[in-house]
């Protein structure tokens, strides 16, 4: 194993570094149950990291999680702080470099007020991390060609046929192509935006996502004139979830930005789909397909989500 590292939960959120590397804190701290990531709640945490010598390059220490308090300090095997190290409010991935040659610990405080997340580590030879760069590189560089085409193509559609639904698509990719690269590209980051995590994560733009999906699928399956009740419905989601968003950032209720309630939008999308289907409205096929797929991959990230709040 490269690296070690313990844990010490700060329930007051009032200790400093020099108080946490003294003996009477720092023999608090303890073994993690998972050793690839730390979960934890509402209070302030520290992290103590110690990589082991076992290369003669610089490596670099992967920190990712949920968060948006970090604080980094290196400190030597003494217990005497030598440095804080920048680190922004941001809760995508952090690369530290570290020198092989030095004995020092690097602490972590870590905190995030409004709800419960974990933090990940690796470890890196500067080379591979290289090479995982020019690989997210290239992932992003083609999704991101894929959008603007899609854009472009909805566009094209909207003014040449007038139909408002392919508007509400367009803004659909576009919301999806935001809440991407809000968080794999760290847009947020880049323009420093100093926001809790549900607003550009969740509210920001993926609840938009939804919304446009809604009006879309009234627009495309033609609920208005074939099925009215089902026109009323949607509507009364597409208001649901606005309400949704505005009273969860005016309340900090980060759980109204649940993906699950994303799901319950969505299943009722496709039952609406496979009505109009039944009905024989043939454009309603892909239509079903396609958002099927959505429905599943949105199922899966939600299962993901849960199974990381229960750790």
């Amino acid at each position: 194993k490269q690296r070690t590292e313990l844990v010490y939960c700060d329930s007051t959120g009032q200790l400093t570094i020099h108080d946490i590397v003294s003996l009477k804190y720092d023999s608090l701290f303890i073994n993690p149950k998972d050793e690839n990531r730390i979960s934890f709640h509402h209070d302030i945490y520290w992290l103590k990291v110690k990589l082991n010598k076992t290369y003669l390059q610089s490596l670099l220490l992967e920190l990712g999680g949920d968060y948006n308090i970090c604080e980094v300090y290196v400190v030597d095997s003494t217990q005497k702080v030598l440095k804080k190290l920048p680190a922004n409010n941001f809760f995508k991935w952090r690369y530290i470099l570290l020198q092989e040659d030095q004995d020092k610990f690097i602490y972590f405080r870590i905190g995030t007020p409004n709800y419960k997340a974990g933090v990940g580590f690796s470890v890196l030879l500067y080379a591979d991390f290289t090479q995982k760069i020019i690989s997210e590189m290239l992932y992003n560089g083609t999704l991101l060609g894929i959008l603007i085409l899609c854009l472009l193509y909805t566009l094209f559609l909207y003014i040449h046929l007038k139909e408002n639904f392919y508007l509400y698509y367009f803004f659909y990719v576009l919301s999806f192509g935001l809440f991407t690269f809000s968080t794999n590209a760290n847009i947020h980051t880049t323009f420093n935006i100093k926001a809790p995590h549900e607003l550009y994560f969740y509210t920001i733009p993926f609840s938009l996502i939804t919304v446009f999906l809604l009006m879309y699928a009234k627009g495309f399956l033609k609920t208005r004139e074939a099925l009215p009740l089902a026109d009323f419905v949607l509507t009364g989601l597409i208001t649901l979830k606005i309400l949704f968003v505005v009273i969860g950032i005016i309340s900090g209720y980060s759980l109204l930005f649940h993906s699950l309630f994303d799901n319950i939008f969505t299943f009722i999308i496709l039952v609406v789909a496979v009505i109009r289907l039944r009905q024989g409205y043939r454009p309603a096929r892909l239509f079903a397909l396609s958002l099927l797929l959505v429905y599943l991959a949105i199922f899966i990230h939600s299962i993901i989500q849960f199974i990381r709040d229960q750790r």
